[in-house]
């Protein structure tokens, strides 16, 4: 049998890494709204509203991708 105080131990350090992963979301939102904003005005007067190169992969969500895990 597990521990009680180690589970809960590691439930807390799971809230407050959570906590922490909000905290950059609600940071991240703004910069990603503009950025969003940008790529809207973009598609409008005829650019590709994708950008090309290596970040595409990170927009597209292709496999490969650092971030997406």
């Amino acid at each position: 049998m597990k521990d009680l105080f180690e589970v809960l131990r590691q439930k807390e350090m799971d809230i407050a890494r959570v906590r922490r992963e909000i905290e950059a979301l609600h940071r991240v939102i703004p910069l990603l709204a503009e950025e969003g904003d940008r790529v809207m005005r973009r598609g409008k007067t005829g650019a590709s509203p994708l950008p090309e190169g290596p970040r595409a992969t990170h927009l597209t969500g292709e496999p490969g991708d650092q971030y997406m895990r």
